[in-house]
């Protein structure tokens, strides 16, 4: 499974133009105005800071953002070259599409921990400016220098949310049977007997937010075991409960989640059962994580949200 959405991996290439270390003086950045939420005005920039600058520039007063949490937010990137700034290298009002990061993400490809956004509110706007660095991975546009980060915090989804709600029992005997404590991870107990040979989906909780459309990128947690031994193989909860996000609808992931997550509403529990061809069997497997292309795969999948 994918574990960033396609925004969040623009993120990782425009933020990975790190490797410097120290902390500079936010006075060395150019002024930045406009209102949280829609994109920036960037000054002129100066000589480009020794090190890492991060300064924020309006100060949320929302949700504070805790460790491990997944962040939705608004980014606008720019080449660092000195004099009148030129069009943005990435902006997410241009695309049309927020970006998602883990505070863990963000932290990695600001050097130092000088970055974490834990500790920031929804509705705060930082600037970051990171020097060239050492990394393979350069900002999307190909190049390999400096750069401008202007991030809009605007929600965030903490690190062990599920979804509320009283969950149902499995009714059929034949299908495993899930038990799932509020903050914590599913325990699913596969059944003696052959699994089915057709894409099943349970729900456990029915929410009632959004119906999640193909092309939505769906935030989760989710818990997956095979059907031959019930270990799980892959799960958010081992990344400390941290909410992730996929594509539904455009071929990237597990083919069951893009058969059945579609209709399914936000703040909804499911489980979903997939046959081979709906898991790893068309790819032959999944060595990394130890699936054959003959297993069949068990997910129970909270929906958190759509973007």
């Amino acid at each position: 499974m994918r574990r960033e959405g396609l925004a969040g991996a623009v993120v990782l290439l425009v933020l990975a133009a790190t490797g410097c270390g120290g902390e500079a003086d936010a006075s060395e950045l150019p002024e930045i105005s406009g209102s949280f939420g829609a994109e920036p005005r960037v000054g002129e920039f100066g000589p480009l800071p020794d090190g890492v600058v991060i300064d924020t520039v309006i100060e949320g007063e929302g949700d504070q953002v805790g460790a491990n949490a997944l962040v939705v937010a608004d980014l606008v990137s720019y080449d660092w070259a000195e004099g009148s700034p030129g069009e943005p290298v990435f902006s997410s009002h241009a695309v049309g599409e927020q970006v998602l990061l883990s505070t863990e993400e963000f932290a990695a490809y600001v050097p130092e921990g000088a970055g974490s956004l834990s500790g920031h509110r929804e509705g705060t706007r930082l600037a970051v400016a990171v020097p060239k660095g050492s990394s393979e991975s350069g900002p999307p546009d190909g190049s390999e220098g400096a750069g401008l980060h202007v991030l809009d915090i605007v929600t965030h989804y903490p690190a062990a949310r599920t979804v509320e709600g009283e969950m149902r029992p499995v009714s059929d005997p034949d299908l495993p049977s899930v038990e799932q404590e509020p903050g914590s991870e599913p325990r699913i107990d596969v059944p003696d007997g052959d699994p089915p040979t057709e894409p099943v989906a349970v729900p456990l909780i029915e929410g009632e937010g959004p119906q999640i459309r193909k092309g939505d990128r769906v935030v989760v947690q989710f818990t997956g075991v095979t059907w031959d031994d019930g270990a799980v193989f892959d799960s958010t909860w081992d990344w400390g409960g941290r909410p992730t996000a996929f594509p539904v609808g455009s071929g990237q992931i597990v083919p069951v989640w893009d058969a059945e997550l579609p209709g399914v509403r936000v703040g909804s529990r499911v489980m979903l059962v997939a046959p081979p061809e709906y898991g790893y069997g068309a790819a032959g497997g999944k060595e990394s994580l130890g699936i054959s292309e003959d297993d069949t795969l068990v997910y129970v999948v909270d929906v958190l949200g759509v973007h």
